[in-house]
């Protein structure tokens, strides 16, 4: 099976390293803490995944050192965690918004609808004959009409939850440059002295 011994030993001794422990669920733990906050401050890009092994290892005292493997699978679930936390922070920001729209919506039919109802005016009059008093009431109702502001303010209820939920269009936005003509692109060039000048 195998072409020699060498073969053969340097094999087993692979199989040995790669077979080391399994972290316990702390230090996986301390080990993404301290990843995610390399990945945020983008330490992450300016140093390999072997050396960040080796980093982690001298930090943590580690009885260990995370095969590069682990550390690319740490990173991924990191930017996968922080990815569905924001998801889940958007939609429960979206969905604040909308229960204070209903509250919006509302009032605005409120409004509206006593704005449609028939209204009467009441007018009263008290005329005094030969030393009576006699009271008049005369009773005018206007034509419900309905107060258009509600009706603007529901349309705009509308379109901002639409927008909250994505149902409007993608809009095109153009940049352009002066008086609406094409952007103008400046080259800069910078020469830096050697460091054997002085």
């Amino acid at each position: 099976m195998y072409p020699s011994e060498t073969c053969k030993s340097q094999f087993v001794h692979r199989q040995f390293v790669m077979a080391s422990r399994k972290r316990k669920r702390k230090e996986i733990d301390r080990d993404r803490k301290i990843l995610s906050e390399w990945l945020a401050m983008g330490k992450t890009d300016e140093m390999s995944q072997t050396a960040m092994a080796e980093e982690l290892r001298q930090i943590t005292n580690a009885d260990y050192t995370l095969s590069q493997q682990q550390i690319s699978y740490d990173l991924t679930y990191i930017e996968k965690e922080w990815k569905e936390s924001r998801i889940e922070n958007v939609h429960k920001a979206k969905m604040r918004e909308l229960e204070k729209l209903k509250g919006y919506e509302r009032m605005a039919r409120k409004g509206w609808d006593r704005s449609i109802k028939e209204k009467e005016k009441h007018k009263r009059k008290v005329k005094n004959e030969a030393g009576e008093r006699t009271k008049e009431i005369q009773v005018e109702t206007e034509d419900p009409i309905g107060d258009p502001r509600f009706i603007n303010s529901l349309v705009k209820i509308s379109k901002h939850r639409a927008k909250i939920m994505g149902f409007e269009a993608a809009q095109k936005h153009e940049v352009t440059g002066k008086d609406g003509g094409p952007v103008e692109i400046t080259e800069v060039v910078v020469e830096m002295p050697e460091d054997n000048e002085q």
